[in-house]
């Protein structure tokens, strides 16, 4: 059992870690759209995306082991309203102040209007976001979402299922947080029905562990049910 000066510390260390989320949430938006018009690989540039998003998901809180996430994600499949998308996502945060990420998940969005798998890469690097399109996992499978490095490298490897995709050597490279989320551009008429994350891992190095820590701050268009630290359920957002 905790003592009460731990307990108080942790409490301080969450407060942290979520002003730390909400200065990463900022920064994503005030980068959105310039970002996306500067990437060559995004899909649908004459699109606008909003800026503003809505987020339910986990996060870990701690770098200790972060030499990789991985996890299973659910494939949902609603419609997507006019210039607007959505994704299901892990992260590998690299840096909260300026915003910067490792992450892999599925999009799908109003232009493609269909799922893809992709792979996003926002550093200090010029252009400074990257995205990258693989395949079109379909509506009600599971897939296992992986990024990894191996002690004392610097890049990581993305993998689906048993699939490397691509290995990204963003810089910095040094992890600050684990993050798996559903991300949406509105909180009217996309619903997220039927998410559900599980099995969420870290990576020591040498062998994968399931999370023994998670924090959520889900925006109150969504519901969540945290079903163990390493899996949750969610929905909501029609």
């Amino acid at each position: 059992m905790l003592s009460r000066e731990s307990k108080e510390a942790k409490m301080m260390e969450n407060r942290i870690k979520r002003k730390e989320r909400e200065i990463l949430k900022a920064t994503s938006l005030l980068l959105g759209l310039s970002l996306v018009i500067l990437s060559t690989h995004y899909v649908g540039l004459a699109e606008a995306w909003p800026t503003t998003r809505y987020y339910a998901g986990y996060w870990y809180g701690d770098d200790a082991y972060a030499r990789g996430t991985s996890g299973s994600i659910y494939t949902i499949n609603p419609s997507v309203p006019s210039n607007n998308f959505y994704c299901q996502w892990h992260s590998v945060v690299i840096s909260y102040t300026y915003g910067y990420w490792v992450q892999l998940g599925y999009n799908k969005n109003s232009t493609t209007n269909v799922n893809k798998i992709y792979i996003e890469v926002l550093d200090s690097g010029t252009p400074a976001r990257h995205v990258y399109w693989y395949g079109t996992p379909s509506a009600g499978s599971t897939h296992n979402y992986l990024i990894w490095r191996n002690t004392g490298q610097s890049s990581w490897t993305c993998t689906e299922d048993s699939t490397n995709l691509r290995t990204v050597t963003p810089s910095p490279y040094m992890p600050v947080d684990l993050q798996s989320m559903s991300e949406s551009t509105t909180d009217t008429g996309l619903s997220i029905n039927g998410t559900h994350f599980s099995y969420l891992s870290f990576y020591t190095g040498s062998d994968w562990w399931l999370w023994d820590v998670a924090y959520a701050d889900p925006d109150p268009c969504y519901t969540m049910t945290y079903d163990q630290y390493y899996e949750f359920h969610a929905s909501g957002g029609a």
